[in-house]
């Protein structure tokens, strides 16, 4: 049976919808590169876009979770920032992301803002994300009928739909390195160190 389910969901890493509540990162980059896509909010029928733009979304992801890996190992966070982090990524690589799939956004934000080690851009940025995800919640039960009133043509900026995705990477890759590790010390100050040991970085120990 998991074997049956990860078929599928690679299988979905490639296809996508032109529907409005379809936030990936693939469908963001469709759109950004047809003129007439505000005309296909309301169309859910996958489909499975060029294959340039699939490679264009998936190096992309794949660079994302490349630096995840990267912050990770040379970090080595707590198992809850950790687990947070890799949760908000895990709709990353996806095809079809739907609003309501960043809701698993929400531990990663929670835990940032009421983090000590995390600094106050991290806080505020976290915070920005936590509101973003409960703006959007409306979203969830909204009809086509809702979303075809303010469907109307031209409607520009495709781009401002990659808000939510890049805010929670952004979120992600700055938890994994602000995050405290597992030994107990906090984050790394600028040049190296802790902010605890900082003042002694230098001298013998």
């Amino acid at each position: 049976m998991i074997h049956n389910y990860v078929a599928v969901n690679l299988e979905l890493a490639g296809l996508s919808v032109s529907g409005w509540n379809n936030l990936s990162l693939l469908s963001i980059i469709e759109r950004s590169t047809n003129p007439d896509w505000s005309r296909h909010l309301l169309d859910w029928f996958p489909a499975r876009p060029s294959l340039n733009l699939r490679i264009a979304a998936m190096t992309t992801a794949a660079t994302v979770l490349a630096a995840a890996g990267w912050l990770w190992h040379r970090r080595r966070p707590e198992p809850s920032w950790t687990a947070a982090a890799w949760l908000a990524l895990m709709p990353i690589p996806l095809g079809v992301c739907w609003t309501h799939y960043f809701l698993f956004a929400l531990p990663l934000g929670f835990l940032a803002i009421t983090s000590s080690t995390c600094p106050a851009p991290l806080r505020i940025a976290a915070g920005w994300l936590v509101s973003l995800v409960f703006v959007m919640m409306p979203l969830y039960a909204a009809t086509p009928q809702d979303v075809a009133r303010y469907a109307v043509e031209p409607l520009g900026f495709p781009w401002l739909h990659a808000l939510p995705m890049a805010l929670m990477a952004g979120v992600a890759l700055a938890s994994l390195r602000f995050a405290a590790r597992v030994d107990g010390s906090e984050a790394s100050v600028p040049g190296g160190g802790t902010p605890s040991s900082a003042p002694h970085s230098f001298g013998p120990h």
